[in-house]
C-alpha cells in the first residue's frame, strides 16, 4: 500500500478511528534515520535538517484492522518513546494533532507539552502511514 499523509484534523480523526485509537497497540519496530546534512566551514562543521523516524505499530486483533500500521515521521523535532519504569512498548491510546508546520503524535489525552512530557510522543514536520502485512514488520 502507498503511503498516505495526515494533513488535517479530519485525516487524523479518521485514521485513529480506523485503528481503534491504537488502544492497547504495541510498538513492534522502530527505525531511526539521521538524514541530516553537514557542511564544512573550514574550522567547524554545520549540521542541518531533522531526522526521520519509522515506527511500526501492531494493532491488536480486537479491532477490525490490518495487524501492522507503519508510521513515518519526517523531520523529527523531539520524541520520547520509552517511559521510565514501563517494561513494554504498549500504547494505551493515541492522539494526533496536525498544525500548519508540524504534527504531534502522543500516547496521551492532550498535546499540552507540560502534560505530554510524561508520555510517549513524537513532534515532526509530517506524518505518513501505510498498512503492512503481519510478516512485513520485522
Amino acid at each position: 500500500m502507498k503511503y498516505q499523509k495526515i494533513l488535517t484534523k479530519a485525516d487524523a480523526q479518521a485514521f485513529l478511528e480506523r485503528y481503534g485509537g491504537f488502544h492497547d497497540a504495541l510498538i513492534v519496530g522502530i527505525d531511526f534515520k539521521a538524514s541530516v546534512k553537514s557542511e564544512n566551514q573550514g574550522d567547524h562543521i554545520w549540521f542541518s535538517g531533522n531526522p526521520d523516524l519509522i515506527i511500526r505499530l501492531l494493532a491488536h486483533g480486537m479491532y477490525p484492522s490490518p495487524p501492522v500500521v507503519e508510521l513515518v515521521f519526517r523531520g523529527v523535532w523531539d520524541l520520547n518513546l520509552k517511559l521510565a519504569g514501563q517494561p513494554t512498548f504498549e500504547l494505551y491510546g493515541a492522539i494526533i494533532e496536525p498544525f500548519p508546520d508540524h504534527i504531534i503524535f502522543a500516547d496521551c489525552h492532550t498535546t499540552d507539552r507540560e502534560i505530554m512530557k510524561n508520555s510517549r510522543y513524537v513532534y515532526a514536520e509530517e506524518l505518513l502511514w501505510r498498512e503492512l502485512g503481519l510478516s512485513d514488520h520485522l
